[in-house]
């Protein structure tokens, strides 16, 4: 049996249950311990990760440049050149090197008849699930805790499962009133976007615990109508962090904010870049008695200039070398990079590598991507329980037994030349590691098995009919397998050609095989 949230909170220091909280003392406790001054700068710096990654958060490096520089005209020349200096992301960068759990499809199983295998596997294809897990794999690298929950969308034939995804930038954690280091509920933000049926004030904010959930206002003022026991048994918020289960408060302190000073300050050194590739020039200065030359020319290396005798024209250099904000910039990327096991040649892919270099370049990332596939697996598996339950209740035409879940993370290939990648699977082959079908899926991926088999086949089919219609200019050459003629036969060739040899014969044996 699940417990509602108000007789959780109303827990005395004893352990004991106190009077269940009212409306307005819920109200009071969420505001006073989810809406602190560190809740919402946690918010606004997740809010800048997600708009860094997406080549956002200028109004945000903006505000940065108003407080790192003093003079006026050097903030607003920087603020007008960062909207072009977004085309080097190291946020990007190294989170999409670092999320790798999901670069190869994952096999996922459960037991039972086959009919409950059958019924999961379509839901897990409908939900594109690879894909959605794959995002949930870079939130988790940018924001080092997620919060992750099914939901079924539409009604009747229409339904379908769907995962959302939360972080701190639009998810807050209820702890227990005697155990901060356990999660009792979570808010997450919300919009509500009806015409008819509206609140007065709208809600912002949606309660959801193992019993009930409930639509709040901006100030965690419970709206009453919105009040539901969903008898799910669970709560449908899945959290995967960082940090350990015993982490107070569940999110990982400022984990991760090293991506993001170096995603701030290669948005200014490239803005600074540009603003010195602007203004950068090579100003003419004229010395001498100018009195008598021509009014009206322009200094200019497209035209020419005229001056009389005794004229010097010299140039001065304007500008700083910009070869130092490239550096600079390089230094900050290699720098975050490092803090992860990347190095500046993996960043910016330089040269060219044997697999073998590459493997080596790569072993810090496989290092944390098996790490991270432990975390994954424990998560995918108290996911699965969960959208069990859910369905259950929400949606029965869907739902599956969970009962001896399993699943195989695909393990990312290595890049080989095609020369490689055969010599391999040659003698894996041999050893009876691989087959020739699997291996024909794996360099066509859009081929089924039955179609790789086909296309196997057709091909050993046609190589047969080769081989046998050059047996007689092996034998006109003496090659090795030829049929030789016995020394007593007449060799005697006919000028006549021959019939052209019936080999219908050869896909009837190898389709019978």
């Amino acid at each position: 049996m699940t417990t509602p949230l108000r007789d959780v909170l109303a827990a005395l220091p004893s352990g004991e249950l106190g009077q269940t909280l009212k409306d307005d003392e819920l109200q009071a406790y969420l505001k006073k311990h989810c809406d602190r001054e560190a809740d919402r700068k946690r918010e606004k710096e997740h809010l800048l990760r997600d708009a860094l990654y997406q080549d956002g958060g200028i109004e945000e490096v903006s505000a940065i440049v108003d407080r790192l520089f003093k003079s006026e005209v050097v903030r607003d020349r920087i603020k007008k050149m960062l909207p072009i200096a977004r085309f080097s992301n190291p946020m990007k960068r190294i989170v999409g090197e670092m999320s790798t759990v999901y670069a190869e499809p994952a096999g996922r199983t459960v037991g039972g008849p086959d009919a409950n295998q059958e019924k999961y596997a379509a839901l897990v294809e409908q939900m594109c699930f690879d894909e959605e897990m794959a995002h949930v794999n870079e939130a988790f690298n940018r924001h080092r805790a997620v919060i992750v929950a099914p939901r079924v969308r539409g009604t009747g034939d229409a339904q379908e499962v769907v995962l959302d995804v939360h972080s701190a930038a639009t998810a807050r954690a209820v702890m227990h009133p005697n155990d901060n280091t356990l999660v009792v509920g979570w808010l997450t933000r919300c919009q509500l976007r009806t015409v008819r049926g509206s609140y007065e004030t709208p809600a912002e904010w949606l309660l959801t615990t193992a019993h009930e959930w409930q639509f709040l206002t901006k100030d965690f003022r419970p709206i009453p109508a919105t009040y539901t026991e969903h008898g799910w048994g669970v709560n449908r918020w899945v959290p995967i962090s960082s940090a350990p289960k015993s982490q107070p408060d569940f999110w990982p302190g400022d984990d991760g904010e090293d991506l993001v000073s170096a995603s701030v300050i290669n948005l200014i050194v490239e803005a600074l870049m540009f603003k010195e590739t602007n203004t950068a020039s090579r100003v003419p200065v004229v010395s001498g008695d100018t009195s008598a030359m021509p009014r009206g020319q322009d200094l200019d290396s497209a035209s020419a200039f005229v001056a009389p005798e005794g004229v010097s024209i010299t140039t001065v250099e304007i500008g700083t070398d910009i070869e130092v904000f490239m550096k600079a910039a390089d230094h900050a990327l290699e720098r975050a990079g490092n803090n992860y096991g990347l190095s500046l040649a993996n960043l910016t892919h330089q040269g060219v590598q044997s697999a073998e270099a590459r493997e080596l370049m790569l072993a810090p990332v496989r290092e944390r991507r098996r790490k991270q596939v432990k975390q994954f697996r424990r998560f995918e598996r108290e996911l699965a329980v969960v959208m069990a339950a859910v369905l259950a209740v929400a949606a029965p035409a869907l739902a599956f037994d969970p009962v001896d879940w399993g699943i195989d993370f695909g393990e990312p290939q290595v890049l080989l030349s095609k020369k490689e990648r055969l010599e391999i699977f040659a003698t894996e082959r041999q050893m009876g590691l691989d087959n020739t079908f699997s291996f024909k899926q794996r360099e066509n991926p859009d081929l089924s098995f039955d179609q790789a088999v086909d296309e196997v086949l057709f091909n050993i089919e046609k190589e047969t009919e080769r081989n046998v219609a050059m047996r007689p200019l092996q034998q006109i050459s003496g090659s090795l397998g030829a049929d030789v003629p016995d020394a007593g036969t007449d060799n005697t060739q006919s000028s006549a050609p021959k019939p052209a040899a019936d080999l219908s014969w050869v896909s009837g044996v190898l389709r019978a095989a």
